[in-house]
């Protein structure tokens, strides 16, 4: 799909008025603080302005892969996004890529999820506004990772075995809990999910409204390919919230200026059927979208912890513990290709007891022995078309796999060491053949020089 957009008419203050008359969300926003409404109007006036602002970043992402924004661009574009001035000329189905907010505005009194949305977009207006002085030329990035599949074949077939993993497992936290880190986006292939339509709030989309200046994204990056993902970096978190989907709501805390968040958007495959996940081309599918991320983040944010979980679990149908390995290996390789130590995963299982109990046995394993990355490669590659009816069955042969694994890899000791031997036998014969030689010759040598 290209994204196409154009500018609707621009804004006059009769008409800025007119419209903040008629909006009940905002109206008394714009009594409360002086100045707003001059403010906004003022950044909205210039329609050549915005349209190359909207349409030269859309050429830019797609020439470059690479983008980077002032806050204060961010939030003129979100404004446009809220007045209904951004008219789509591009087709996309099912609700995605909406990028007006006219509808929610429209429909907000009879539905509660639609409020807490625009509620969470209120908020963020509110604080840009008080502190644009601050925060408003500081600069977002965003960043696509396109991975070649055949360099990401030959890079796991180079198993190296001395690659330790921080691992961290939470229980009850969840993914943007953690200042300062990477957040996983569970996405939709269409970034941004179904944020601003009036049915959905799961976690894509409360991402999207807890760190709101994200919604941009959806103006100008297209739907991800499987060797994709997307890096938003140096956000801030303007919203709190409880509750999911339906019973979503905005909570008012206070926001933390100096705590900076990146969003790593990676979107799972839909299994409407369980088994079939444990397909070679689906669980290599998975390793390469997730690998993708985490070397994204790898590469540009070392120092930020990438928090991550339930990856493609819930209506995607994905097996947690299938997605977890995928997940650590996928990091494992993303270190190795960076040459990273020091980055930490962190695990969040979100009050499943079950997938918490699995990581600590998953960390004992690789905590245990030296050969993390082989572990992991060979244990995913085991499941490779396998059966599994269930969770448990999954969980019983891991534990098996173990065992068998620590013989291999005494075996496998064993092996380095009597290999290491052959090979310093051999060196020895070969000195002691040159010494050989060597003493003949002198030996001849005198003897000629005798005659």
């Amino acid at each position: 799909m290209n994204l196409d957009y154009d500018i609707t008419q621009p804004i006059t203050p009769g008409m800025l008025r007119q419209i903040l008359n008629q909006d009940e969300i905002l109206k008394d926003l714009f009594l409360e603080l002086k100045g707003l409404e001059h403010y906004i109007y003022q950044i909205l006036i210039d329609q050549d302005r915005l349209k190359q602002l909207l349409n030269d970043n859309i050429t830019k992402f797609q020439k470059e892969d690479y983008l980077t924004l002032s806050r204060e661009q961010i939030f003129t574009l979100i404004m446009m996004m809220y007045f209904n001035m951004i008219k789509k000329n591009c087709y996309s189905s099912h609700n995605f890529y909406l990028v007006n907010m006219e509808k929610l505005k429209n429909m907000y009194r009879n539905n509660s999820l639609i409020y807490a949305k625009l509620q969470c977009i209120k908020n963020y207006i509110r604080f840009f506004f008080l502190n644009k002085n601050i925060i408003g030329s500081q600069l977002v990035k965003f960043i696509r990772n396109s991975i070649n599949e055949n360099e990401f074949e030959t890079l796991q077939s180079q198993k190296q075995y001395e690659i330790q993993l921080d691992i961290k497992l939470t229980e009850s936290e969840k993914n943007e809990d953690h200042q300062n880190s990477t957040v996983v986006d569970f996405a939709d292939e269409n970034i941004g999910g179904l944020t601003l339509d009036e049915y959905n709030c799961a976690q894509e989309e409360i991402l999207m409204l807890v760190f709101t200046e994200a919604l941009v994204c959806m103006l100008f990056i297209p739907p991800m390919k499987q060797n994709q993902a997307v890096l938003i970096q140096d956000l801030i978190k303007y919203n709190h919230y409880k509750g999911y989907e339906k019973s979503f709501q905005f909570v008012p805390q206070e926001i933390n200026v100096r705590s900076f968040y990146n969003i790593l958007a990676i979107d799972a495959k839909h299994f409407s059927q369980f088994e079939n996940q444990f397909l070679e081309q689906n669980i290599n599918r998975e390793l390469l979208k997730s690998y993708a991320g985490f070397e994204l983040a790898i590469k540009n944010a070392p120092r930020f912890p990438i928090s991550t979980g339930r990856w493609g679990c819930g209506i995607f149908r994905g097996d947690p513990f299938l997605k977890l390995l995928i997940q650590l290996l996928a990091f494992a390789l993303a270190l190795k290709k960076n040459q990273q130590k020091d980055c930490q995963i962190i695990i969040n299982t979100v009050g499943d007891k079950q997938l918490y109990q699995f990581g600590k046995l998953l960390v004992s394993i690789l905590k245990k022995d030296q050969f993390n990355l082989a572990f992991l490669t060979n244990l995913i590659f085991s499941l490779k078309n396998k059966e599994f009816s269930s969770s448990d069955e999954i969980i019983s042969y891991v534990n098996s796999f173990q065992f068998n694994s620590d013989s291999q890899i005494e075996s496998l000791n064993q092996n380095q060491h009597e290999v290491c031997f052959n090979k310093i036998k051999q060196n020895c014969i070969i000195i002691l053949l040159i010494v050989f030689a060597i003493m003949i010759g002198y030996i001849l040598y005198k003897q000629m020089k005798r005659n």
